[in-house]
Protein backbone atom coordinates (compact mmCIF):
# COMPACT_ATOMS: atom_id res chain seq x y z
CA UNK A 1 0.00 0.00 0.00
CA UNK A 2 2.77 2.37 0.99
CA UNK A 3 4.56 1.68 -2.59
CA UNK A 4 1.02 2.38 -4.43
CA UNK A 5 0.75 5.62 -2.32
CA UNK A 6 4.60 6.60 -2.98
CA UNK A 7 4.77 6.10 -6.64
CA UNK A 8 1.38 7.78 -6.85
CA UNK A 9 2.74 11.05 -5.00
CA UNK A 10 5.26 11.10 -7.34
CA UNK A 11 2.99 10.94 -10.68
CA UNK A 12 1.20 13.87 -9.72
CA UNK A 13 4.00 16.16 -8.68
CA UNK A 14 5.27 15.01 -12.80
CA UNK A 15 1.84 15.90 -13.98
CA UNK A 16 1.53 19.11 -11.62
CA UNK A 17 4.91 20.14 -13.03
CA UNK A 18 3.56 19.76 -16.76
CA UNK A 19 0.57 21.49 -16.00
CA UNK A 20 2.44 24.56 -15.00
CA UNK A 21 4.30 24.66 -17.89
CA UNK A 22 1.32 24.31 -20.02
CA UNK A 23 -0.57 26.83 -18.38
CA UNK A 24 2.21 29.43 -18.81
CA UNK A 25 2.22 28.48 -22.91
CA UNK A 26 -1.18 28.99 -22.73
CA UNK A 27 -0.83 32.57 -21.07
CA UNK A 28 1.61 33.44 -23.26
CA UNK A 29 -0.46 33.40 -26.35
CA UNK A 30 -4.08 33.09 -26.01
CA UNK A 31 -5.60 34.77 -29.60
CA UNK A 32 -9.23 35.53 -29.95
CA UNK A 33 -11.67 32.95 -31.56
CA UNK A 34 -12.11 28.80 -30.68
CA UNK A 35 -9.53 27.04 -29.46
CA UNK A 36 -8.98 23.20 -28.66
CA UNK A 37 -8.49 22.31 -24.90
CA UNK A 38 -6.52 19.30 -24.24
CA UNK A 39 -7.30 16.57 -21.95
CA UNK A 40 -6.09 16.95 -18.43
CA UNK A 41 -3.59 14.31 -16.67
CA UNK A 42 -3.66 14.79 -12.76
CA UNK A 43 -7.12 13.65 -12.86
CA UNK A 44 -6.70 10.79 -14.84
CA UNK A 45 -3.43 10.04 -13.19
CA UNK A 46 -5.36 10.53 -9.45
CA UNK A 47 -8.24 8.17 -10.59
CA UNK A 48 -5.73 5.57 -11.68
CA UNK A 49 -3.98 5.64 -8.32
CA UNK A 50 -7.32 5.91 -6.45
CA UNK A 51 -8.33 2.47 -8.66
CA UNK A 52 -5.46 0.65 -7.91
CA UNK A 53 -5.60 0.51 -4.10
CA UNK A 54 -9.60 0.21 -4.20
CA UNK A 55 -8.94 -2.94 -5.71
CA UNK A 56 -6.16 -4.41 -3.84
CA UNK A 57 -8.77 -3.74 -0.80
CA UNK A 58 -11.52 -4.95 -2.90
CA UNK A 59 -9.83 -8.39 -3.60
CA UNK A 60 -8.51 -8.62 0.24
CA UNK A 61 -12.41 -7.74 1.39
CA UNK A 62 -13.71 -10.44 -1.45
CA UNK A 63 -11.42 -13.35 0.44
CA UNK A 64 -13.27 -12.21 3.76
CA UNK A 65 -16.85 -12.40 2.08
CA UNK A 66 -16.53 -15.94 0.69
CA UNK A 67 -14.76 -17.48 3.64
CA UNK A 68 -17.65 -16.13 5.40
CA UNK A 69 -20.26 -17.72 2.83
CA UNK A 70 -21.48 -20.39 4.40
CA UNK A 71 -22.69 -18.18 7.62
CA UNK A 72 -25.75 -15.88 5.65
CA UNK A 73 -26.16 -13.59 8.47
CA UNK A 74 -22.68 -12.43 8.51
CA UNK A 75 -22.47 -11.62 5.16
CA UNK A 76 -24.72 -8.62 6.14
CA UNK A 77 -22.38 -6.30 7.89
CA UNK A 78 -19.05 -8.00 5.71
CA UNK A 79 -21.35 -5.89 3.30
CA UNK A 80 -21.46 -3.03 5.71
CA UNK A 81 -18.32 -2.84 6.00
CA UNK A 82 -17.01 -2.98 2.33
CA UNK A 83 -19.54 -0.18 1.40
CA UNK A 84 -18.08 2.09 4.23
CA UNK A 85 -14.06 1.41 3.59
CA UNK A 86 -14.16 4.80 0.89
CA UNK A 87 -15.59 6.77 3.71
CA UNK A 88 -12.68 5.64 6.64
CA UNK A 89 -10.15 5.84 4.13
CA UNK A 90 -11.27 9.40 2.24
CA UNK A 91 -9.93 11.96 4.35
CA UNK A 92 -6.70 9.84 6.17
CA UNK A 93 -5.54 9.46 2.22
CA UNK A 94 -6.92 13.47 1.29
CA UNK A 95 -4.35 14.02 4.49
CA UNK A 96 -0.96 11.79 3.70
CA UNK A 97 -1.54 13.64 -0.19
CA UNK A 98 -2.48 17.25 0.23
CA UNK A 99 -4.12 17.81 -3.20
CA UNK A 100 -7.35 19.48 -4.38
CA UNK A 101 -10.83 17.77 -4.21
CA UNK A 102 -11.16 18.47 -7.30
CA UNK A 103 -8.21 16.29 -9.10
CA UNK A 104 -9.57 13.44 -6.91
CA UNK A 105 -13.30 13.59 -7.58
CA UNK A 106 -12.77 11.50 -10.75
CA UNK A 107 -11.15 8.71 -8.59
CA UNK A 108 -13.64 9.32 -5.58
CA UNK A 109 -16.21 8.34 -8.10
CA UNK A 110 -14.83 5.06 -9.78
CA UNK A 111 -13.84 3.98 -5.99
CA UNK A 112 -17.10 4.19 -4.79
CA UNK A 113 -18.78 2.51 -8.22
CA UNK A 114 -15.92 -0.36 -7.08
CA UNK A 115 -16.93 -0.56 -3.50
CA UNK A 116 -20.83 -0.68 -4.77
CA UNK A 117 -20.30 -3.28 -7.02
CA UNK A 118 -18.65 -5.50 -4.24
CA UNK A 119 -20.93 -4.73 -1.62
CA UNK A 120 -23.99 -5.44 -3.48
CA UNK A 121 -22.18 -8.96 -4.86
CA UNK A 122 -21.98 -9.79 -1.53
CA UNK A 123 -25.62 -9.25 -0.59
CA UNK A 124 -26.05 -11.63 -3.44
CA UNK A 125 -24.08 -14.09 -2.19
CA UNK A 126 -25.92 -13.91 1.43
CA UNK A 127 -29.05 -14.50 -0.63
CA UNK A 128 -28.16 -16.69 -3.37
CA UNK A 129 -28.51 -14.71 -6.23
CA UNK A 130 -24.84 -15.15 -7.38
CA UNK A 131 -24.81 -16.32 -11.06
CA UNK A 132 -24.14 -20.16 -11.43
CA UNK A 133 -20.13 -20.30 -11.81
CA UNK A 134 -19.66 -17.03 -10.27
CA UNK A 135 -18.47 -18.55 -6.99
CA UNK A 136 -16.84 -22.17 -8.71
CA UNK A 137 -14.00 -20.80 -7.18
CA UNK A 138 -11.45 -18.30 -5.31
CA UNK A 139 -10.70 -16.73 -8.08
CA UNK A 140 -13.72 -17.11 -10.23
CA UNK A 141 -15.41 -14.93 -7.16
CA UNK A 142 -12.61 -12.77 -6.81
CA UNK A 143 -13.15 -11.83 -11.05
CA UNK A 144 -16.82 -11.29 -10.62
CA UNK A 145 -16.63 -9.49 -7.48
CA UNK A 146 -13.75 -6.74 -8.92
CA UNK A 147 -15.24 -6.73 -12.37
CA UNK A 148 -17.03 -3.47 -13.16
CA UNK A 149 -19.25 -5.15 -15.64
CA UNK A 150 -21.01 -8.25 -15.12
CA UNK A 151 -19.16 -11.16 -17.17
CA UNK A 152 -22.22 -13.89 -18.12
CA UNK A 153 -22.27 -17.61 -16.96
CA UNK A 154 -23.87 -20.08 -18.58
CA UNK A 155 -23.83 -23.84 -17.26
CA UNK A 156 -21.74 -23.07 -14.56
CA UNK A 157 -19.00 -21.69 -16.46
CA UNK A 158 -18.07 -17.95 -17.56
CA UNK A 159 -18.82 -17.18 -21.45
CA UNK A 160 -15.86 -17.16 -23.50
CA UNK A 161 -16.00 -13.81 -25.71
CA UNK A 162 -16.44 -14.17 -29.16
CA UNK A 163 -13.74 -13.67 -31.61
CA UNK A 164 -12.92 -9.96 -32.27
CA UNK A 165 -14.98 -8.45 -29.40
CA UNK A 166 -11.89 -6.61 -28.02
CA UNK A 167 -11.37 -5.32 -30.94
CA UNK A 168 -14.62 -3.80 -31.33
CA UNK A 169 -14.43 -3.03 -27.55
CA UNK A 170 -11.43 -0.34 -28.32
CA UNK A 171 -12.94 0.84 -31.60
CA UNK A 172 -16.13 1.24 -29.69
CA UNK A 173 -14.22 3.14 -27.17
CA UNK A 174 -12.44 5.65 -29.54
CA UNK A 175 -16.08 6.47 -31.22
CA UNK A 176 -17.17 6.93 -27.40
CA UNK A 177 -14.54 9.17 -26.47
CA UNK A 178 -14.85 11.78 -29.07
CA UNK A 179 -18.88 11.95 -29.46
CA UNK A 180 -18.48 12.83 -25.55
CA UNK A 181 -15.91 15.58 -26.04
CA UNK A 182 -18.25 16.98 -28.82
CA UNK A 183 -20.68 17.03 -26.46
CA UNK A 184 -18.96 18.90 -23.79
CA UNK A 185 -18.05 21.49 -26.00
CA UNK A 186 -21.41 22.16 -27.04
CA UNK A 187 -23.10 22.39 -23.83
CA UNK A 188 -20.29 23.67 -21.39
CA UNK A 189 -20.39 27.03 -22.56
CA UNK A 190 -24.07 27.57 -21.39
CA UNK A 191 -23.41 25.82 -18.03
CA UNK A 192 -24.17 22.55 -19.28
CA UNK A 193 -27.85 24.01 -19.46
CA UNK A 194 -28.11 25.39 -23.24
CA UNK A 195 -31.56 24.93 -24.08
CA UNK A 196 -33.08 28.32 -22.50
CA UNK A 197 -30.45 29.95 -24.95
CA UNK A 198 -32.49 28.22 -27.92
CA UNK A 199 -35.60 29.14 -26.45
CA UNK A 200 -34.51 32.87 -26.48
CA UNK A 201 -33.30 32.63 -30.22
CA UNK A 202 -36.16 31.00 -31.41
CA UNK A 203 -37.90 33.98 -29.45
CA UNK A 204 -40.54 31.56 -27.54
CA UNK A 205 -43.20 32.74 -24.93
CA UNK A 206 -41.78 32.75 -21.40
CA UNK A 207 -44.54 30.13 -20.54
CA UNK A 208 -43.81 27.96 -23.30
CA UNK A 209 -40.13 28.24 -22.69
CA UNK A 210 -40.47 26.97 -19.31
CA UNK A 211 -41.50 23.58 -20.56
CA UNK A 212 -39.10 23.53 -23.47
CA UNK A 213 -36.17 24.17 -20.85
CA UNK A 214 -37.44 21.21 -18.36
CA UNK A 215 -37.49 18.90 -20.96
CA UNK A 216 -34.49 19.97 -23.28
CA UNK A 217 -32.19 20.35 -20.10
CA UNK A 218 -33.15 16.94 -18.90
CA UNK A 219 -32.29 15.79 -22.51
CA UNK A 220 -28.77 17.16 -22.81
CA UNK A 221 -27.66 16.54 -19.22
CA UNK A 222 -29.29 12.75 -19.45
CA UNK A 223 -27.22 12.51 -22.65
CA UNK A 224 -23.70 13.50 -21.02
CA UNK A 225 -24.48 11.14 -18.35
CA UNK A 226 -24.92 8.25 -20.99
CA UNK A 227 -21.94 9.21 -22.89
CA UNK A 228 -19.42 9.80 -19.72
CA UNK A 229 -21.00 6.19 -17.96
CA UNK A 230 -20.87 4.19 -21.81
CA UNK A 231 -16.81 5.22 -21.69
CA UNK A 232 -16.63 3.72 -17.97
CA UNK A 233 -18.35 1.08 -18.83
CA UNK A 234 -16.82 0.12 -22.15
CA UNK A 235 -13.07 0.61 -20.31
CA UNK A 236 -14.76 -2.10 -17.72
CA UNK A 237 -15.94 -4.27 -20.70
CA UNK A 238 -12.01 -4.13 -21.80
CA UNK A 239 -10.97 -4.85 -18.62
CA UNK A 240 -13.56 -8.19 -18.48
CA UNK A 241 -12.10 -9.41 -21.61
CA UNK A 242 -8.82 -9.56 -21.18
CA UNK A 243 -9.71 -11.96 -18.20
CA UNK A 244 -11.16 -13.81 -21.16
CA UNK A 245 -14.42 -12.97 -19.68
CA UNK A 246 -17.76 -12.27 -21.67
CA UNK A 247 -19.38 -9.09 -20.51
CA UNK A 248 -22.83 -8.19 -20.03
CA UNK A 249 -24.12 -5.23 -22.41
CA UNK A 250 -23.95 -1.89 -20.42
CA UNK A 251 -26.00 1.04 -22.09
CA UNK A 252 -28.57 -0.33 -25.26
CA UNK A 253 -29.25 3.49 -26.17
CA UNK A 254 -31.14 4.66 -23.74
CA UNK A 255 -31.83 8.00 -24.34
CA UNK A 256 -32.58 8.01 -28.41
CA UNK A 257 -34.10 4.54 -28.39
CA UNK A 258 -36.17 4.34 -25.82
CA UNK A 259 -39.95 4.98 -25.95
CA UNK A 260 -41.40 4.50 -22.46
CA UNK A 261 -39.77 5.12 -18.91
CA UNK A 262 -40.06 1.08 -18.54
CA UNK A 263 -38.04 0.99 -21.80
CA UNK A 264 -35.81 3.59 -20.60
CA UNK A 265 -35.08 1.82 -17.36
CA UNK A 266 -35.69 -1.42 -17.59
CA UNK A 267 -33.83 -2.75 -20.85
CA UNK A 268 -31.89 0.38 -21.89
CA UNK A 269 -30.27 2.49 -19.17
CA UNK A 270 -27.33 1.42 -17.29
CA UNK A 271 -27.75 -2.25 -17.40
CA UNK A 272 -24.58 -2.57 -14.62
CA UNK A 273 -26.43 -1.53 -11.88
CA UNK A 274 -30.10 -2.93 -13.64
CA UNK A 275 -28.25 -5.87 -13.54
CA UNK A 276 -26.80 -6.24 -9.89
CA UNK A 277 -30.38 -4.58 -8.12
CA UNK A 278 -32.15 -7.51 -10.08
CA UNK A 279 -30.25 -10.24 -8.21
CA UNK A 280 -29.59 -7.83 -4.63
CA UNK A 281 -33.26 -6.72 -4.49
CA UNK A 282 -35.92 -7.81 -7.22
CA UNK A 283 -35.33 -11.37 -7.26
CA UNK A 284 -35.22 -12.05 -3.62
CA UNK A 285 -38.12 -9.86 -2.99
CA UNK A 286 -40.12 -11.54 -5.87
CA UNK A 287 -39.14 -15.11 -4.45
CA UNK A 288 -40.94 -14.53 -1.36
CA UNK A 289 -44.50 -13.10 -2.92
CA UNK A 290 -43.76 -9.38 -3.14
CA UNK A 291 -43.18 -8.98 -6.73
CA UNK A 292 -44.74 -6.24 -8.93
CA UNK A 293 -44.97 -3.00 -7.57
CA UNK A 294 -43.59 -3.51 -4.10
CA UNK A 295 -40.39 -5.07 -5.89
CA UNK A 296 -40.22 -2.47 -8.11
CA UNK A 297 -40.48 0.46 -5.83
CA UNK A 298 -37.74 -1.44 -3.51
CA UNK A 299 -35.42 -1.32 -6.52
CA UNK A 300 -35.57 1.95 -7.21
CA UNK A 301 -35.26 2.99 -3.28
CA UNK A 302 -32.22 0.58 -3.74
CA UNK A 303 -31.26 2.82 -6.76
CA UNK A 304 -31.42 5.81 -4.96
CA UNK A 305 -29.46 4.43 -1.86
CA UNK A 306 -26.68 3.60 -4.38
CA UNK A 307 -26.72 6.68 -5.86
CA UNK A 308 -26.62 8.94 -2.41
CA UNK A 309 -23.85 6.62 -1.31
CA UNK A 310 -22.23 7.54 -4.83
CA UNK A 311 -22.57 10.79 -4.95
CA UNK A 312 -22.13 11.26 -1.25
CA UNK A 313 -18.50 10.36 -1.44
CA UNK A 314 -17.25 11.98 -4.74
CA UNK A 315 -19.51 15.07 -5.28
CA UNK A 316 -18.40 18.04 -2.75
CA UNK A 317 -21.51 19.76 -1.49
CA UNK A 318 -24.10 17.32 -2.09
CA UNK A 319 -27.35 17.18 -0.19
CA UNK A 320 -28.33 14.05 0.99
CA UNK A 321 -32.11 12.75 -0.03
CA UNK A 322 -32.10 14.61 -3.27
CA UNK A 323 -31.39 11.37 -5.36
CA UNK A 324 -34.03 9.50 -2.80
CA UNK A 325 -36.76 11.85 -4.22
CA UNK A 326 -35.31 11.34 -7.57
CA UNK A 327 -35.42 7.75 -7.99
CA UNK A 328 -38.45 7.27 -5.83
CA UNK A 329 -40.26 9.21 -8.78
CA UNK A 330 -39.32 7.41 -11.21
CA UNK A 331 -40.32 3.82 -9.70
CA UNK A 332 -43.64 5.86 -9.21
CA UNK A 333 -43.52 7.20 -12.57
CA UNK A 334 -42.94 2.85 -13.86
CA UNK A 335 -45.29 1.78 -11.49
CA UNK A 336 -48.09 4.29 -12.87
CA UNK A 337 -47.23 3.07 -16.52
CA UNK A 338 -47.68 -0.86 -15.30
CA UNK A 339 -51.06 0.16 -13.71
CA UNK A 340 -52.44 1.83 -17.09
CA UNK A 341 -51.23 -0.93 -19.26
CA UNK A 342 -53.01 -3.63 -17.65
CA UNK A 343 -56.33 -0.96 -17.16
CA UNK A 344 -58.99 -1.30 -19.90
CA UNK A 345 -56.98 2.00 -21.78
CA UNK A 346 -54.12 -0.30 -22.21
CA UNK A 347 -54.60 -1.86 -25.48
CA UNK A 348 -55.95 1.23 -26.70
CA UNK A 349 -53.43 3.57 -26.16
CA UNK A 350 -50.45 0.51 -26.56
CA UNK A 351 -52.11 0.36 -29.97
CA UNK A 352 -51.87 4.14 -30.85
CA UNK A 353 -48.41 4.30 -29.57
CA UNK A 354 -47.42 1.93 -31.86
CA UNK A 355 -48.52 4.70 -34.90
CA UNK A 356 -46.85 7.60 -33.07
CA UNK A 357 -43.56 8.21 -35.29
CA UNK A 358 -40.55 7.23 -33.38
CA UNK A 359 -38.37 10.78 -33.10
CA UNK A 360 -41.90 11.85 -31.57
CA UNK A 361 -42.16 8.93 -29.16
CA UNK A 362 -38.45 9.40 -28.31
CA UNK A 363 -39.58 13.02 -27.35
CA UNK A 364 -42.72 12.17 -25.53
CA UNK A 365 -41.07 9.33 -23.37
CA UNK A 366 -38.23 12.01 -22.40
CA UNK A 367 -40.83 14.64 -21.47
CA UNK A 368 -42.36 11.67 -19.20
CA UNK A 369 -38.84 11.40 -17.47
CA UNK A 370 -38.85 14.99 -17.20
CA UNK A 371 -42.35 15.03 -14.71
CA UNK A 372 -40.19 14.06 -12.01
CA UNK A 373 -38.64 16.87 -10.39
CA UNK A 374 -34.48 17.28 -11.40
CA UNK A 375 -32.68 16.40 -8.64
CA UNK A 376 -30.31 14.03 -10.04
CA UNK A 377 -29.10 15.88 -12.74
CA UNK A 378 -28.58 19.28 -11.09
CA UNK A 379 -26.26 17.28 -8.62
CA UNK A 380 -23.69 17.20 -11.87
CA UNK A 381 -23.95 20.44 -12.77
CA UNK A 382 -24.48 22.88 -9.59
CA UNK A 383 -22.98 21.97 -6.82
CA UNK A 384 -19.64 23.71 -5.23
CA UNK A 385 -17.37 21.15 -7.53
CA UNK A 386 -20.13 19.86 -9.75
CA UNK A 387 -18.83 15.83 -11.14
CA UNK A 388 -19.56 17.83 -15.36
CA UNK A 389 -16.37 20.06 -14.50
CA UNK A 390 -14.36 16.49 -13.96
CA UNK A 391 -16.26 15.04 -17.41
CA UNK A 392 -14.80 18.08 -19.06
CA UNK A 393 -11.52 18.31 -17.84
CA UNK A 394 -10.82 14.74 -19.62
CA UNK A 395 -11.90 14.78 -22.66
CA UNK A 396 -10.91 17.29 -25.57
CA UNK A 397 -12.91 20.23 -25.77
CA UNK A 398 -13.09 22.93 -28.33
CA UNK A 399 -14.24 26.57 -25.98
CA UNK A 400 -14.25 30.27 -27.09
CA UNK A 401 -11.45 32.35 -25.87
Amino acid sequence: MKVVLHILGMLVACVEALGKKNKEAKATAAPAGPRLLLPEFKPIVVAMGVVAISTVLIIILSIVARMLGRFKLLLWPVAVGIAAVPFLLRDPLFAWWGGDYADAQLGLFLASSAFAWATFRTIELSVGTVPDGANASLGEWITYVGSDIDPRYHAGKPVQPPPGKLANQFGKLIVIYFITAAWVSLIEPFGYRPTMAICTALGLPASLASIVVRVGDNFFGTTLIYLFLWFLFTIGSITVLLQAHDPIDSMRNPVFGSLSPKEFWGKRWNLQVNSLLKKSVYKPLASIGFGGPIATLATFAASAAFHEYQFALSMKGYVVGTSCIFFLGQGLLIIGQTIIEASPLGKPLTKLAAKVPFALAVVANISALSLVPDYFICNWIDLEMPLFGVVARIFPRVVMS
